[in-house]
């Protein structure tokens, strides 16, 4: 006797989907409205020149990542591991989260701000901002793959073309009489 097989689709795994909705509304809202004192501050997603901005002066923390990056423990680095990146570069921060406070006339503000309301500032910041950096990382990662990859396939940087021969080396390209035809 046949019997039917239940067509039902596998149930997705809540935490999974819970994380993709997340990262979607990341990207479609990137910018993050806290309460800081008695304001409302909006840390953002860093705009064309402000990232510009925060890619040049942000270089020495991107390399710090990306070292962390490089070392085998850095899939277990917590949170605390990053504070410390952060706060070896103080100054540097400070101007970074500034560069992402909305809008600019805030940022006078910002820098005043003090105790949990400054933490609170700063963990906004990171969970806003970070991705502006990891993806600089990978950037920086994947090229010196490919760098690699094309150094291991062409070892002597030669290009795959063959020579041509040298002119004296070359055969004449003549149809004089004394050649013979095929007549």
């Amino acid at each position: 006797m046949a019997r039917k097989l239940s067509s039902a689709a596998p149930k997705a795994d809540p935490q999974s989907s819970m994380a993709k909705a997340l990262d979607d509304l990341y990207i479609m809202q990137p910018d993050v409205e806290l309460d800081v004192g008695d304001r409302k501050v909006t840390i953002g997603e860093y705009r064309l020149f402000d990232g510009m901005t925060a890619r040049a002066k942000g270089a020495p923390l991107i390399d710090e990542l990306e070292s962390l990056a490089k070392d085998a423990s850095a899939a277990d680095a917590g949170i605390e591991k990053y504070l410390d990146i952060l706060v070896k570069h103080r100054e540097l921060t400070r101007e970074l989260i500034l560069l992402a406070v909305i809008p600019e006339e805030d940022r006078e503000f910002v820098d005043s701000v003090k105790g949990p309301d400054a933490e609170r500032l700063l963990m906004t910041w990171w969970g806003t901002c970070s991705r502006f950096f990891w993806r600089a990382v990978v950037g920086r990662q994947r090229d010196r793959v490919m760098a690699e990859l094309r150094r291991k396939t062409n070892p002597t940087g030669q290009t795959s073309s063959t020579p041509s021969p040298a002119p004296a080396t070359a055969a004449p390209a003549t149809s004089d009489a004394s050649t013979p035809s095929g007549n």
